[in-house]
């Protein structure tokens, strides 16, 4: 009994940890429009693996144009964001961008 009551425990700490990453997410502001990267549905996922030492979180990023001016500047803000929290040892974004090529960066 105690192993499915710690598997929940961790299923649960993780759920919170990603409704943090999400909130840290939320904050990420897109200059040319004013709202918020996750309000804009340019973030379509979160996922998060646990590695000795922390998670690593990965950011899975749309942005609504292939030659999205400030992506690298939005990229570095969501890195920076989420590594911030306690839990995350690396955060990292893949890009997938409007015609189907991935980047991961």
């Amino acid at each position: 009994m105690t192993g499915i009551l710690n598997r929940s425990r961790a299923g649960n700490d993780v759920g919170t940890l990603e409704r943090k990453v999400w909130k840290r997410l939320d904050r990420v502001i897109d200059p040319h429009t004013g709202t918020s990267v996750v309000r804009m549905g340019l973030v379509t996922g979160v996922s998060l693996e646990e590695t000795e030492g922390g998670y690593v979180a990965t950011i899975m990023f749309r942005p609504d144009t292939p030659a999205c001016p400030v992506l690298e500047a939005l990229k570095r803000e969501m890195v920076s964001s989420v590594e911030r929290l306690r839990r995350v040892r690396r955060a990292t974004v893949t890009v997938s961008l409007p015609g189907g090529d991935a980047d991961a960066g």
